[in-house]
This record gives C-alpha cells, structure tokens and sequence, in this order.
C-alpha cells in the first residue's frame, strides 16, 4: 500500500522536476497528437453509439418509449459503454503512435537524473526502443483484453458480484498502462523485456498507483489527455529511481 501511495504522491514530483528542468517542450508535439487521436476517437465512436442507440430504438415498442425515460436510459447506457470504450482504445493507441516521444522524454529524464552526458542520437536505437515499447503495449493489450472479457462474462452470470468485478478491471487496466510507463525507465537502464516484467511485478503497488493516476488524469476534459501521458512516464521514471535507491 505504501508503494501505491508513493506512486500518487510521483506525480506531484513529476510536475516539479518537469518544471524544474524545463522539460515542457517535450510535452507540445506528444500533447497535440494525444488530443488529435482522443478527439477522433470520441468522434467515430460517438457516431456509432448514435447508430446503435437508433437501432435499439427502432426494435423496442412504441408505447415503452413513449415516457421518454426508458429512451433516455438506453441512451445514456450505450453513450457510457461508447466512452469506456473509447478511453480503452485510446491508451494503448497513445502507447503506440507516442512511443518514440515517450522513449525521448524518459531519456532526457534519466540522464538527468543520474547526472549521465546525453547519448548522440541514434536512429537504430530509437527505433529498437520503439519497436520494443509497441510489442509490449500489443501483448499487454491481448492480455489485458482476455482478462477483461473473463471477468465481464463472470460479472453478467454472477451480477451480484459485479461492482467488485468493475474494480477488478479498472485494477487491471492500471496495472498494464503502468507497466508500458514503467518499462521506458527500464529500457533505458538496458534491461531485458523478462527482466523488466520482473521488476515491475516486485512493484505492482506502485505499477498500479501509476496506471490509476493516468486512468483518472484522463477524465479531466481536454487538460487530462493533453499532460496524462508525459507526466505519467515522468512520475515512472522518477518514482522507480527512487524505489531502486530506496529514497521514498
């Protein structure tokens, strides 16, 4: 628990040091494309909410619609279902189309950090880092998405159960974005993919506190999907340099 704590309270040092060091300028170009693909993401998939809200609406009886309330439940339910969607998608569509800002904000970061000369840019490796930061958002997806779709199909038999389901799958959710954050800070520390997968899972508490921070950044209108993504990588990098020195 201490951990997930500490992982709230990165962010806050997140802010500081990216102000601190004046990284911001690696913010702009990630920020417009964040928004950029939030925006059409909302926008498509908004449109087929409409669609499937007007087909449902067409297969119901005219006389169940007629209070209005029942339209007005149906809708709000498909729009809820489009959102979540929506916000699912576009992380890990974020992980892949930001991952080489990704992977050049946590090295600007860490070399700071560990007061370290800046490396001369290399194509090859930024695109091996690149490379490695998609196949890893790719398999976290897969697995995230067979984990969800258990524990939705659990949650529809045994509704009972089902608040503790949903928290269940936002734990989960948390914990893969968390760990794609995560794992630039071990890429640059040249650590395998095995490697990485182990540390991260030493610090699930903080893992996890990272991802929630993200998922819940996201709902701030327009502010959230412009700083979730690079304050959230910085709060990682930052967070495990000092779970490593044992300085939290």
């Amino acid at each position: 628990m201490d951990k997930f704590i500490f992982a709230l309270y990165s962010f806050k040092t997140a802010w500081e040091f990216t102000t601190k060091h004046r990284l911001w300028g690696y913010y702009i170009i990630p920020a417009i494309v964040s928004l950029l693909v939030f925006g059409t993401l909302l926008f498509f998939i908004w449109q087929l909410a409409t669609w499937v809200s007007g087909i449902f609406m067409t297969l119901l009886p005219a006389d169940w619609l007629s209070g209005g309330w029942l339209s007005g439940l149906l809708s709000a339910v498909v729009f809820g279902i489009a959102l979540l969607f929506c916000l699912k998608m576009y992380r890990y569509l974020m992980l892949i189309l930001l991952s080489p800002a990704l992977a050049l904000l946590s090295e600007k970061l860490q070399q700071i950090w560990h007061n370290t000369p800046e490396r001369p840019f290399d194509l090859s490796q930024l695109l091996t880092d690149v490379l490695r930061g998609i196949q890893i958002s790719l398999r976290n997806l897969f697995i995230e998405l067979f984990l969800t779709i258990t524990l939705t199909i659990i949650g529809l038999l045994l509704s009972p159960i089902s608040p503790i389901i949903a928290l269940l799958i936002f734990v989960i959710e948390s914990y893969f974005v968390g760990f794609s954050m995560i794992d630039y800070r071990n890429e640059f520390l040249r650590l395998s993919a095995r490697q990485s997968r182990e540390l991260i899972w030493e610090n699930k508490g903080f893992t996890i506190g990272i991802g929630m921070t993200f998922n819940l950044l996201l709902w701030i209108p327009v502010l959230g999907v412009l700083i979730a993504p690079m304050l959230a990588v910085t709060a990682a990098g930052i967070g495990m340099n000092k779970l490593a020195d044992r300085a939290y």
